[in-house]
Order: structure tokens, then C-alpha cells, then sequence
């Protein structure tokens, strides 16, 4: 009986020691060590990593309205074709068009995206007589721009014609652009609103107003048929060029400043920008332009998500973007979204994303 009693105290002894191993808590257990995060192979960190845009699970189809194939616009829209759908699964296929006819379509819709020109998104929106016969055109959205479409009023090197005021004068033979051009729809009420000084005027004075191509422009130039030419594009413009390493040259006609601030003060719908000093060839100051931009356009009512996924993509592989085609690098600036703006609503889905990055507050 006594061994018994002892094996019992044995055990008991055994169990209290056993007990205070254990600690406070005889439930608790040690977890097991947590599994090493795999850092993702693309080398961001994890945080880069959940920021990353999501791409549509199911590959989304998109029409874009833009111009002739091989043009620059078009180009630019082939470039971002594959991105879009690389990093967002977004399938964009493209489609020739013109600005008008563009915005035209894109309101009817016909297509989902559209190359026009911020200038005539806002005319359309008033009911402009010149180019939509009274018509309005409403809820044209801007994602982003493409490519200035600069004002550029030229002479040869040595005319005595170094501003506008100077088209007042006797015997100005005036170059514009075809009839119905973007570029006449800004010189022509500028010329007259700010100088004084009307296409009737010119002809009244001995002088002749003609309406020609970019390269009847510039022959006519350099044959004497023409003192000045208004024109539209980047800078330098080929056009020009042909012109520049003639014997007189070229120069650029500035515009007044003020006068300028005060015209686009009424006239929103046109963008100030500057052609700097080198463009061409002797041209040493800074000309005071003002730009059409070409722009990626969209319905007021497109899905907020979609825009903002595009606009992403854009800006996100916009180096990647520019070296497969320079002429985006050199061109296609979100800091040009600033002025457009004034004239043409960002979409919300776009403005999203330049509030992100602190474009827009």
C-alpha cells in the first residue's frame, strides 16, 4: 500500500512540474515562423507591386477614329495599340479619319476614341457656323494630348515686313491657308480684331489675299508670288525649310503680346505656345504662337475606369512609348493638358489620374 501511495505522489510531483514548464497560459502554442515573401521578379517592391495597374480580366475592344496611315497622329495611335493592351488588356483598333469628321463621330457614336483638334472640340460645342453650319457637337471629353498644330506666319529673310501691323501697308500679297483651313479661323478674326486690319483692306490697299497649300506657300514665296504665309504645324515644318535655305532665307513674324493675352482672353479655344529661338535656321528669339492640339477625345459618358486605365498607360510607358517612335518624346507632353483644358472638359476618369500625379489639384 505504501508503494502505492508512493508511485501516486510520484506522479502527481511530475505533473506540477510538468504544469510550470508551461507556463501561465497551458493553452498557448508557439506559431509556426511565417513564409518568406517572394519578391516579384520584375524587381519593384511589394508596395510598387500592388500599385501596378490592374489589367481587365476580359479583353476589352475599343475603336479609335484617327488620321491617314503613316501621318504622325496616326503613328502615335499604332504606337500605344499594343501597350494598351499589354498593360491593360485593352484591344484599340484603329481607323483613318479627320478632325471634323472625327469629333463628328465620335458624338454620333460611332467610335469609342477620336483624333481632333482641341479648337474644333470647342467650336463644335458652340454651334460654330464656319465648320458645324450652327450644329452643336456636345460632350467631347479630352484624355490627352498628342501634338501642337502651331501658328507660323513666315516671310523671307530680308522683307521689310517684321510684324503684323505691317501687312496695313501697300501692295501685301497674303498667303493663307485652303479655304476653311483651322489656320484661317485664327488669323483672319486676330488680324482684324487686334490690327485692325481685314482681308478687304488688303486688296483695297493694292495687295492680293490667296488661299494655297503648304508647298504652293512655300514656292510661292520664294518666287516672289506671295510676301507672307500662315501656316499650321510643328516646328520645324518642312514646309518652311524648303524655304530657309533659299538666298534671302526665312523669318518668323511674331505676334504683339499683348495683343495676343487680350485676343485669347475672348477666345479660349486657342492654346498659347512658344517657338523657340534655333527652330530654324537665324531665327534668334523666341515667336509667340498660338496652337490647335491634336488630342485623344472621348465621350463625357465613357465608363470612368476605362478612361483612367488608358490615360495610365499612356503616361506610365510614355518613355517606352517614345523610344519606338521619338516623335511622342518630343511632342506629346501632359504638362499641354494645362492649356487645352481651358478650353475642352478632362474627362474624370483622366483626371483622376493627373490629380495623382499632381497635375491638376
Amino acid at each position: 500500500m505504501k508503494k502505492v501511495i508512493a508511485l501516486i505522489l510520484s506522479a502527481l510531483m511530475l505533473m506540477s512540474v510538468l504544469g510550470g514548464c508551461g507556463g501561465s497560459n497551458p493553452a498557448a502554442t508557439t506559431a509556426a515562423p511565417a513564409p518568406a515573401t517572394e519578391a516579384p521578379k520584375d524587381g519593384t517592391t511589394a508596395a510598387q507591386q500592388s500599385d501596378k495597374l490592374q489589367p481587365y480580366d476580359k479583353t476589352q475592344f475599343l475603336t479609335f477614329y484617327c488620321t491617314s496611315p503613316g501621318a504622325t497622329l496616326y503613328n502615335i495611335a499604332a504606337t500605344y495599340m499594343p501597350l494598351w493592351q499589354e498593360y491593360a488588356n485593352i484591344n484599340v483598333t484603329i481607323n483613318p479619319g479627320g478632325s471634323i469628321p472625327n469629333l463628328k463621330a465620335l458624338v454620333n457614336k460611332e467610335t469609342d476614341l477620336a483624333f481632333t483638334h482641341h479648337t474644333m472640340a470647342y467650336l463644335a460645342s458652340q454651334g460654330d457656323q464656319q465648320f458645324f453650319e450652327g450644329v452643336k457637337y456636345e460632350g467631347v471629353n479630352v484624355i490627352a494630348p498628342m501634338t501642337p498644330a502651331a501658328i507660323q506666319i513666315v516671310t523671307l529673310g530680308d522683307s521689310k515686313i517684321n510684324s503684323l501691323a505691317d501687312l496695313a501697308g501697300n501692295n501685301i500679297k497674303l498667303g493663307l491657308g485652303v479655304a476653311g483651313s483651322t489656320g484661317n479661323a485664327f488669323f483672319i478674326p486676330f488680324l482684324e480684331e487686334e490690327y485692325g486690319i481685314s482681308l478687304d483692306s488688303i486688296v483695297a490697299k493694292g495687295g492680293a489675299v490667296s488661299y494655297l497649300s503648304d508647298s504652293e506657300a512655300s514656292s510661292g514665296l520664294s518666287d516672289g508670288q506671295i510676301d507672307v504665309f500662315v501656316m499650321m504645324g510643328v516646328w520645324p515644318k518642312a514646309t518652311v525649310q524648303e524655304v530657309e535655305y533659299s538666298k534671302s532665307g526665312v523669318k518668323l513674324i511674331n505676334m504683339d503680346e499683348d495683343k495676343l493675352s487680350n485676343y485669347l482672353s475672348r477666345h479660349p479655344e486657342w492654346a498659347r505656345v512658344t517657338i523657340p529661338a534655333g527652330s530654324y535656321k537665324n531665327q534668334t528669339q523666341d515667336i509667340n504662337a498660338v496652337s490647335a492640339f491634336a488630342i485623344i477625345a472621348c465621350r463625357e459618358d465613357m465608363d470612368e475606369e476605362m478612361v483612367y486605365k488608358l490615360t495610365r498607360v499612356i503616361w506610365e510607358h510614355w518613355e517606352e512609348a517614345g523610344k519606338s517612335y521619338p516623335e511622342i518624346a518630343k511632342w506629346m507632353l501632359k504638362e499641354d493638358m494645362l492649356e487645352i483644358s481651358k478650353a475642352v472638359p478632362v474627362h474624370p476618369g483622366a483626371m483622376r489620374y493627373y490629380k495623382e500625379i499632381g497635375l491638376f489639384k
